[in-house]
């Protein structure tokens, strides 16, 4: 389904004056509404016009099927606006909305509802009576506590038919579970992000890893190289928006950073693909004593780009920088050549040169990471914790279902529960979804220490493991049966 603004209503946009007064708004407003009931006018547009207020006539509009009523500053809308009932579209985005009212349940007809930028705290239960709604924007809302693998593609990704909107319903079961189980016992910040390290065999991305979480040397360690994919968790203490000076002060909070050592052999790059995502850390491991082709630094950024997004947080980290002669990288030129890059951290693992700097840049940027503060109710956190703690690399839906009955978990809340473990925050991953979503051929992945919820192929029994999902990648083509694909692709999304 593509969705458009009408040309009318962004030719209507154009030229409006930012200094109208409330007064003139409302006037203008009003005779607006008067020439769409006069002419039972199926659309209605009152974008930019500086409204605080709707004016309450709007009810008398019993034809309307598309109201657009953005960017202006309302603070409520009026209860007139359930006497719509013919209504389709409603686009009341950036505005100043605390709450919605319990008689938008009345637009049965409503298919599609944009409610982005405004400052909502809570939703009314009368919105899960719209059963034709298709389409729901939330985003911007950050009060709500809604997560970025809830929400789903903004409205801009969903326009012209790029990506597929988030089914309404998934979004209001996740709000309305959530937030029953937060009021009965409560909840926990997040805090926990991904840092995804990559770079060419033998630059010392092992070995920068050990650095940064546990300040050893190159020369304590037994580096054998990375053999696919290896994940660490680093605690981390943190006081505000940076790295804590004194652990044991009072209000320091542990930050959590799932930290993904890719193996650098060309063999392991196509499988790359699987585990990269946005909402993440990208550190692109370079060695000084190589040059930019045998870094390939411009494959590994571009590599950030496409999976991470035009906002990802990408630096470039030029390792074994205590070296006298070497080839480090033109910096500007990458700069102008990839302007999401972040910046270069010189750090060298031998005498861990540049280690405490780098290490305080990541942790500011992980907290500054959309959605690591988001409160969890404290019986999905556990969930969670407890899954970590499983041996197995994979797990079948009826473990999980078992798991979250152990821990108190609805049913409703179940897959909301899963999405937590989703690799945007660098604990889970289901490797098949990810093959079908970008249409690759992965080469099968040696056995590794990252946990899987496998879901089976058609006529094969779970729970299998992790090399025969990966197989299974280059022969079956069978899409994932719902509502385990929606379990799993819209916590991938993006």
């Amino acid at each position: 389904m593509v969705f458009l603004v009408p040309p009318c209503i962004l030719t209507d946009i154009v030229g409006i004056k930012k200094d109208r007064s409330s007064d003139d708004a409302y006037a203008e407003a009003l005779r607006r509404i008067e020439r769409a009931a006069q002419s039972r006018a199926p659309v209605l547009n009152l974008t930019g016009l500086g409204l605080s207020a709707i004016p309450p006539e709007i009810g008398q509009l019993t034809a309307l099927t598309e109201l657009y009523v953005f960017d202006n500053q309302l603070t409520v809308l009026p209860p007139e606006i359930g006497q719509l009932t013919a209504l389709t579209t409603l686009y009341v985005s950036n505005n100043q909305l605390t709450a919605l009212p319990p008689e938008i349940g009345q637009l049965t007809a409503l298919t599609m509802l944009y409610v982005s930028g405004n400052q909502l705290t809570t939703l009314p239960a009368s919105l899960r009576r719209l059963t034709k709604l298709s389409a729901l924007f939330l985003h911007g809302n950050p009060a709500l506590g809604l997560p970025a693998e809830v929400l789903g593609p903004t409205w801009q990704d969903v326009r012209g038919g790029k990506r597929k909107a988030r089914p309404p319903a998934e979004i209001l079961d996740y709000y309305f579970s959530h937030r029953q189980a937060a009021l009965a016992e409560g909840t926990e910040p997040l805090m926990e992000a991904k840092v995804l390290v990559l770079g060419e065999a033998s630059v010392g991305k092992s070995c920068l890893i050990a650095a940064l979480s546990e300040g050893k040397r190159r020369r304590e360690l037994d580096d054998k190289g990375t053999s696919g994919i290896v994940r660490k968790f680093w605690p981390v203490p943190v006081s505000g928006n940076a790295l804590a000076a004194n652990p044991k002060s009072r209000g320091v909070e542990m930050l959590r950073l799932n930290l993904w050592d890719f193996g650098g052999q060309e063999i392991y790059h196509s499988a790359h693909t699987l585990f990269l995502t946005r909402r993440a850390i990208y550190l692109i491991v370079l060695s000084k004593r190589d040059n930019d082709r045998q870094n390939n630094v411009d494959y590994w950024l571009r590599m950030a780009a496409s999976f991470g997004g035009p906002d990802a947080v990408t630096y470039v980290v030029v390792n074994k920088c205590d070296l006298k002669v070497g080839h480090p990288p033109d910096e500007q030129a990458l700069r102008r050549k990839y302007p999401q890059l972040r910046g270069f951290l010189h750090t060298s693992c031998d005498d861990l040169t540049g280690i405490a700097q780098a290490r305080e840049v990541i942790v500011r940027e992980a907290l500054g990471l959309e959605g690591v503060r988001l409160p969890i109710a404290k019986s999905w956190l556990a969930t969670k914790k407890s899954l970590e703690k499983m041996p197995d690399h994979t797990l079948s839906m009826q473990q999980w279902s078992a798991l979250c009955c152990e821990k108190r978990v609805s049913k409703n809340e179940k897959l909301g529960n899963l999405r937590l473990a989703s690799p945007k925050r660098g604990f889970a991953s289901h490797p098949r979804w990810h093959a079908h979503r970008h249409h690759t051929r992965a080469a099968p992945l040696p056995r590794s220490p990252v946990p899987t919820c496998a879901l089976p192929a058609r006529g094969q029994s779970p729970p299998y493991p992790l090399s025969r999902a990966m197989n299974a990648l280059t022969s079956s083509k069978s899409t994932l049966p719902s509502p385990l694909q929606s379990a799993w692709s819209h916590s991938q999304a993006g």
